[in-house]
């Protein structure tokens, strides 16, 4: 049976990817690009991606902590992993911050490479690296990032550890500076036992809000790929942990994203969100409002600009960003009417 450590592991080196494939190299002679591992690999507080996999779930990865130089992430279909991050090595840690192993080395350069083991039962699993190409360019809804490096992963399991066979594990993977991962082709040979890991995978970045990233275009009907939303988003705001409704990653339909959780047996929070082709109005705020609860009175939501609300239970929340409606819907045994005022500025940063 295959073990969570190597299920695990294949998760975490399938962590991200793009809506193409990365090109030629960057055609400016003079340009110079970062070399340095963490640049490959931003980490600020609330950064986030989500990427689709070929014939797959959405999945959705964020920072949700930066304390004590470990950062940590987790989100929809990402198990919570750990790494510390400096110029020479991005490193996956364990809970005591102990380097399991390093996930980039610097300086990424053409013809660089470096080796790590894995560890399973005792069974050391020899790991090789290599960079590819350096200096790719990569495209994303027509913006071009230049300075991308490819890398080939490679991870050897003898037989017994944990497959029946001998196993080669390989990885194509494209990374570009201030995004991170943006591109995974994973494969294993011979394929696992059916119903284990997939023989071949190849996973792509649909969307992300990274600080200091290119700004890139918004696609022309609004979906769930313009709003990232996770589980630590409203726990945050509402004190309390809730459990994600299917889909887990937002429901994007003609041209509205809706994420909702739950205290299961009790109550749910929904967000709402759409695009209008113009600036939302205090009238169309209304509408939203009267579209969940026909007839009832809207007031102005008291030092909220550009937000109406309704006092019942569930209390309702509508504001609007730019072109942006949302809606708030909250049930009080899930989230306070103050909980669910702190959500409203985090909605709308990530909605500029």
């Amino acid at each position: 049976m295959i073990s969570r450590t190597v299920l695990a592991a294949a998760a975490v080196l399938l962590a991200a990817c793009p809506d193409e494939s990365a090109g030629s190299s960057s055609g400016s002679p003079g340009a110079t690009f970062p070399t340095e591992a963490n640049a490959f690999f931003p980490a600020s507080l609330g950064d986030r991606w989500r990427y689709r996999a070929q014939g797959g779930s959405p999945r959705l990865a964020a920072v949700t902590s930066t304390s004590e130089g470990v950062i940590v992430m987790h989100g929809v279909g990402t198990p919570t992993v750990r790494y510390k991050a400096n110029a020479r090595e991005v490193a996956v840690v364990d809970l005591a911050g102990r380097t399991m192993y390093p996930l980039l080395r610097g300086p990424l350069r053409r013809g660089e490479e470096w080796r790590y083991e894995l560890t399973e039962r005792d069974v050391r699993i020899p790991c090789k690296v290599r960079v590819g190409r350096d200096r790719a360019d990569w495209t994303f809804r027509g913006t071009k990032v230049a300075g991308c490096v490819e890398l080939a992963r490679e991870c050897r399991y003898p037989r017994g550890v944990p497959f029946d066979r001998e196993t080669r594990h390989t990885e194509r993977e494209i990374w570009c500076p201030a995004i991170g991962r943006v591109s995974t082709e994973a494969s294993f040979d011979p394929p696992p036992p059916r119903g284990f890991l997939p023989a071949f995978s190849r996973e792509r970045l649909a969307a992300f809000r990274v600080r200091g990233a290119p700004v890139v275009s918004s696609l022309p009907v609004f979906s769930c790929d313009d709003l990232i939303l996770v589980s630590s988003d409203v726990a945050a705001a509402c004190g309390t942990s809730l459990d994600p409704v299917e889909p887990e990653a937002g429901l994007s339909h003609e041209g509205t994203c809706t994420y909702v959780w739950e205290v299961p047996g009790a109550a749910r929070i929904r967000v709402r969100v759409s695009r209008l082709a113009r600036d939302a109005t205090t009238e169309d705020l209304d509408r939203a409002l009267g579209a969940i609860a026909s007839g009832a009175t809207t007031q102005s939501e008291t030092g909220i600009e550009r937000a109406r609300r309704i006092s019942s239970d569930p209390g309702i929340f509508a504001f609007s960003e730019g072109a942006h409606v949302a809606s708030i819907e909250a049930g009080s045994r899930a989230c306070s009417p103050d909980g669910a005022r702190k959500l409203i500025p985090l909605v709308r940063s990530l909605l500029r």
